[in-house]
């Protein structure tokens, strides 16, 4: 398999899951036939340019990719090591599957993602993922500050958790209703519900805009963004395990009444 189709295969599997140009904006996309179709830009990424562009890679900047449609989005992708692969290494052959395929398999239940499970109370939660904040190239968690991009017109305090550096981070999940686990260390440190997993994680613990960070915000993604850096700083992995169900209420409550964890506590203002 060449670098192309090894690219082109990632590109198909992380359909959907959101990324981030060099200044922090957010941006999802699509792939219809050969062409990346991006959210927050009209301009579209063929599969050619993606190939002219592997030519420049390990990539430092966008200038390399100038003459190349939507370079800072080129740049995003490329840089990512959900895209690139951990260091930026194309093996001669990484399987057959072509890229319908391995978007077929991303768009299936967590049941049929893993056979790592964690029964909690009689529920049967799936191992997802480990949550992993996005670095640069030299392995340095990438942080920013949101806050400080925010127009205060009102004069807002900043909340408890909106101080500080965060990340960001990504899951590979579909539109699924249900409860999560937040696991390190073998233990149960966060129990959530969600209407759909893939939006909460994405669009809310792994992208704090600078909004939240002030009073009115949503307080919990700033605190369990803040939670995530701190632990991987401190080489502690995350997982996140998921139970499909659409009771994810009435389970999640259940959870709490028996089980103590850190961080499900009432003090995020």
């Amino acid at each position: 398999m060449n670098r192309i189709d090894y690219i082109w295969e990632r590109i198909c599997e992380n359909e959907g899951n959101v990324f981030w140009q060099m200044r922090g904006k957010p941006f999802t996309y699509h792939v219809v036939g050969n062409t990346i179709r991006l959210s927050a830009t009209n301009y579209n990424i063929s599969r050619t340019a993606l190939e002219k562009a592997l030519e420049f890679v390990p990539l430092e900047n966008t200038k390399p990719l100038q003459h190349l449609p939507a370079p800072s989005y080129i740049y995003a992708l490329l840089t990512d090591c959900r895209i690139i692969g951990e260091n930026v290494k194309f093996p001669k052959c990484v399987g057959e599957k072509k890229p319908a395929e391995i978007k077929k398999r991303a768009e299936q239940m967590p049941m049929q993602q893993s056979d790592k499970t964690l029964v909690v109370c009689g529920y049967t939660f799936r191992f997802l993922q480990s949550i992993v904040p996005v670095c640069c190239n030299s392995g340095q968690i990438r942080k920013y500050y949101p806050q400080e991009d925010c127009y205060n017109k009102d004069n807002l305090p900043l909340l408890k958790y909106g101080r500080g550096a965060f990340c960001r981070f990504s899951i590979t999940a579909g539109n699924w209703r249900g409860v999560y686990l937040w696991v390190s260390e073998g233990k149960i440190i966060y129990i959530g519900e969600t209407e759909n997993l893939r939006e909460r994680f994405n669009m809310g613990y792994g992208n704090i805009s600078p909004r939240n960070c002030y009073r009115g915000g949503q307080s919990t993604n700033c605190k369990m963004n803040q939670i995530i850096l701190e632990l991987y700083e401190k080489g502690q992995k995350v997982e996140l395990y998921f139970l499909e169900t659409l009771n994810n209420k009435a389970v999640e409550l259940e959870l709490l009444k028996n089980i103590k964890t850190l961080y499900n506590v009432k003090d995020n203002g």
